[in-house]
């Protein structure tokens, strides 16, 4: 039986690196992440997954720190909004690692378990996730900023 690491003591501040709006590519199409800023003890962020010049998938991230530790409650949703198979209810990620411009969350909501980490080096940003313990399945996204016409995608 694995042992899931404690949520580690943390506030929304302690990621503030994370602020920003991100474009990248992954093993399939491109990827945007928008993460705003802390209000209060809230921060919301958004995951959108294109291929071939479509959505398809979305994340919907609400990150809370009221017990003490960032919590984050996130819901995926295919490209159309609808649920995607087995997951109808929200997820919930814990900071378990957490240093300048890294950080890395768990869960256990998923019926394999599932880890990401995020490192930011400058202007280039790293996602990794994780599915399963402890060889699991893993997608990697490099995220740079979005220019400044975010319409603007020719540089992917």
């Amino acid at each position: 039986m694995n042992t899931l690491p404690l949520p580690l003591p943390s506030t929304l501040q302690d990621i503030s690196f994370m602020v920003g709006t991100w474009h990248g590519r992954g093993a399939e199409g491109w990827v945007e992440e928008i993460w705003g800023q802390p209000t209060g003890s809230n921060l919301t962020a958004i995951f959108r997954h294109h291929l071939d010049g479509k959505v398809i998938r979305f994340e919907l991230v609400a990150l809370n720190d009221e017990k003490g530790f960032v919590e984050a409650t996130v819901r995926f949703f295919n490209g159309d909004l609808s649920d995607p198979a087995g997951q109808r209810e929200p997820c919930r990620f814990f900071l378990h690692e957490l240093s300048e411009n890294s950080m890395s969350l768990f869960t256990d909501d998923l019926s394999e378990g599932a880890y990401v980490k995020y490192q930011r080096d400058g202007d280039t940003l790293r996602s990794v996730m994780t599915i399963g313990e402890p060889c699991g399945e893993q997608f990697t996204f490099k995220f740079h900023p979005a220019p400044k016409n975010s319409h603007d995608l020719s540089y992917f």
